[in-house]
């Protein structure tokens, strides 16, 4: 079970729905907590909106951070609900913690009628709410080795990609055993969520000649229900590590101009654009141009 503490600067709303909400969702896979930078009082208009929510926080009370860590506790995750400069102020607590911060509005700073004040609380509620199951449902997912009984569900992925127009030059998912043959066999892998495959990632030699074998080509495709919820990063992340562990000292992809996505992406995980092939190539007709971007490994190759 993962022990969770939220962390806002008086522990009287955001900090407090954030912890209920984990312990009510995520029941069996977390264990949440929460704190403040300085005990403040308990929101009555967050007392209010969560009983609306079929949550009872009338006999909580508020906590402070620092006693928490005076007492040696430990968790996976610290999450700070404050601003920047309210995270900033946040203890470092001892052990393998990750520090991850969500920024929602200090709800003691609407002003208005009581019924806007409601109406105020009740959106940050469900802000809150909506993140914290995000936040489960990320959990729940896991990055595993690809085998060849899952190519279905990754051809009709790789469908999906084909279909936008700006993921590749591929007018269809080729056979297993095509593929198979044209991708390496090391670091092939699949985001799953319960049972479901959600994306894929894998390398592609870029040459036979000995002095480019640590050197090659990612795919990374994630199907259409599942965008926009970071896995394509988690898959590319694991690709990263696990093709160092193999020797491998390059990536490198190539992307069409338009996926701003796809590119964003790969900066974040430390691909840089090398350069741009103009009408590289025709897709409907179409001269397409794309971006060479690589990333060069501090651990393989050395």
């Amino acid at each position: 079970m993962r022990r969770i503490l939220f962390v806002c600067i008086h522990n009287s709303a955001r900090s407090q729905m954030a912890e209920a909400y984990l312990n009510v969702y995520g029941e069996g896979l977390f264990e949440a907590e929460s704190a403040g930078l300085e005990a403040g009082r308990l929101n009555p208009y967050v007392v209010r909106v969560m009983k609306d929510d079929g949550i009872d926080l009338s006999g909580n009370k508020t906590k402070r951070v620092d006693d928490f860590l005076a007492e040696g506790r430990k968790y996976d995750d610290v999450i700070t609900v404050c601003d920047e400069a309210g995270a900033e102020k946040c203890p470092i607590f001892p052990g393998l913690t990750k520090r991850i911060g969500w920024p929602f509005p200090d709800p003691s700073a609407l002003q208005g009628s009581e019924e806007e004040l409601l109406e105020g609380t009740r959106k940050l509620r469900d802000a809150i709410k909506q993140r914290v199951l995000s936040y489960i449902k990320e959990a729940m997912l896991s990055i595993e080795p690809m085998s060849p009984e899952q190519w279905p569900e990754v051809s009709a992925i790789y469908e999906q990609g084909i279909k936008t127009g700006n993921a590749t030059f591929e007018t269809s998912a080729p056979s297993w055993e095509a593929w198979d043959r044209g991708h390496m066999k090391d670091c092939r892998l699949v985001a799953i969520e319960e049972v479901a495959v959600l994306g894929w990632a894998a390398l592609t030699p870029v040459s036979d000649r000995c002095v480019y074998a640590g050197v090659a080509e990612v795919s990374v495709y994630v199907s259409e229900q599942a965008r926009g919820r970071g896995i394509g990063r988690k898959l590319l992340q694991e690709l990263i590590e696990q093709s160092e562990k193999k020797g491998i000292w390059t990536l490198q992809a190539g992307i069409f101009p338009e996926n701003a996505m796809s590119i964003k992406i790969h900066e974040d995980c430390g691909f840089r654009i090398m350069g741009r092939r103009e009408r590289i190539g025709k897709m409907n007709g179409i001269w397409r141009d794309t971006l060479i971007m690589e990333r060069r490994s501090s651990k393989a190759g050395i």
